[in-house]
């Protein structure tokens, strides 16, 4: 890709954003997580991060004239197709998308536990991802 779309680049840059605010929310005392006032924020944290990174995949689809994902999960097999995501990190992003799907349509309850477990690996995942994205890789 010779040039990078505006987009892309917004794009990211939510995603950065999001992936700060997220890391500074954790960094919070584990009790606070408890609380369901935090708990919320970061669930949404976790959403918001989900879909930007699927939004930029497929800005980044896109622009490459790949075909775009049909899902959000289909954002990143697409991208694991063009070799920006491997077998393992695929298995995390459909564990990152299965959780946001239950955040979003509120299928069933989620921990705070669980979110503290899943939250950190998804800021180093999409942290990697965007720098793919952007044409910096590893």
């Amino acid at each position: 890709m010779e040039r990078l779309p505006d987009d892309l680049k917004e794009k990211l840059n939510h995603l950065l954003s999001y992936l700060d605010e997220l890391e500074q929310w954790l960094g919070a005392p584990q009790e606070s997580i408890e609380k369901r006032g935090l708990q919320r924020i970061v669930e949404r944290m976790f959403q918001l991060i989900v879909e930007c990174a699927a939004d930029a995949g497929d800005i980044w689809l896109d622009a490459g004239g790949f075909p775009a994902g049909e899902s959000v999960r289909g954002v990143f097999e697409r991208l694991r197709e063009q070799s920006l995501i491997d077998e393992e990190e695929i298995l995390r992003f459909a564990e990152y998308v299965s959780l946001r799907n239950r955040i979003v349509h509120d299928y069933e309850k989620i921990s705070g536990a669980m979110l503290l477990k899943t939250a950190p690996r998804l800021l180093s995942d999409c942290r990697l991802l965007g720098k793919r994205l952007l044409g910096d890789a590893e």
